[in-house]
């Protein structure tokens, strides 16, 4: 388990004798695997920390840091650096964080990036435009034909980043209200395997979506219209604006 806190990251092993995660950093005279430290590389308040496969990811509001996993060193298992070039993000959301891939997707202080414990690839320049400039499409359902939408300025573009059965990741945007409620307006769809994207529209008043790999579909957490939340609206490329 992993744990932290400002400038701090912990973790400890599961105890099978106590069912339990230990803190405890001696027993018996032994280290039991748990610890913190304060990686040097840090450099500011951790805002997000993910998983990937050989460690995890820490990010703060300015850049990211690498952990890698050691088995053989108890004492201290995880190694930590900077990851060249990756930026910061502000919480989570800006990061896909249910993914089993070796890399994760993240809207950054430098960009939309694909980071691995290793490095880093600049990706998706057309989507950070979409999220910097707030210019963008809405489908009017009466006279079927796609807007051309200028975002208020007056609030903050809202954005989050799921990347669902290891296929498809998912950007969500729309208004944030600014007590922390966001309500999405349309998902951008990247299929990483087709290397193609697609949009979705959600249903008024969904604040957050969820997808159902069994079922194949997804659905909004408001305004659920048949267990349906989310049509097609147009498969696009997103173009410069």
């Amino acid at each position: 388990m992993l744990l932290w806190s400002d400038l701090s990251i912990a973790w400890a092993p599961y105890n099978t004798d106590t069912n339990g995660f230990d803190w405890t950093l001696y027993r018996n005279g032994n280290f039991t695997g748990a610890g913190y430290q304060i990686p040097e590389a840090v450099a500011s308040a951790i805002t997000a920390v993910v998983s990937v496969a050989g460690g995890f990811i820490m990010f703060t509001a300015t850049n990211a840091v690498a952990a890698t996993y050691h088995a053989g060193n108890i004492n201290a298992p995880w190694v930590f650096r900077e990851v060249p070039g990756a930026g910061g993000v502000p919480s989570t959301t800006a990061v896909t964080v249910d993914t089993s891939l070796g890399h994760v997707y993240a809207y950054t202080t430098a960009g939309f990036q694909r980071i691995t414990l290793n490095g880093v690839t600049e990706v998706f320049f057309d989507v950070a435009d979409l999220i910097q400039g707030g210019v963008y499409e809405t489908y009017n359902s009466s006279t079927k034909t796609l807007e051309l939408q200028q975002h208020e300025l007056s609030r903050t573009l809202a954005y989050k980043l799921v990347c669902a059965g290891n296929r498809y990741l998912c950007v969500l945007l729309g208004q944030d209200s600014g007590v922390g409620n966001s309500t999405f307006e349309f998902i951008l769809v990247y299929d990483l395997a087709l290397e193609r994207w697609g949009r979705l529209k959600t249903v008024e008043g969904a604040r957050s979506v969820v997808f159902y790999p069994e079922l194949g579909y997804y659905s909004g957490a408001a305004g659920i219209d048949g267990g349906t939340a989310i049509r097609i609206v147009s498969k696009l490329r997103v173009e410069d604006n």
